[in-house]
């Protein structure tokens, strides 16, 4: 007996809410990984600290704080957005 056209598109109604649902994972989990990368780089770069000069040295380290304090925030979303996705 031949399928109906309506389960048929139900069918592809289904495919395509689950292919988007993994789509919008993998989304989730690279924005993951990429802000864990921008909160490592903001960590690194206080090492450059020692090499500037004193009177610089209270600028730069508000620019890293500011930095991180930005990048913790982008990672804290991304996970709960990562958490929301599954």
């Amino acid at each position: 007996m031949p399928k109906s056209k309506d389960a048929k598109k139900l069918d592809l109604f289904g495919q395509k809410v689950y292919s988007t649902g993994g789509l919008q994972l993998q989304i989730a989990n690279q924005q993951v990984v990429l802000n864990c990368y921008n909160f490592n780089s903001w960590n690194t770069l206080s090492k450059f600290k020692e090499l500037l000069p004193t009177e610089s040295c209270s600028e730069f380290e508000a620019i890293i704080n500011e930095g991180k304090v930005i990048a913790r925030t982008s990672l804290q979303a991304a996970l709960a957005s990562t958490a929301i996705a599954m």
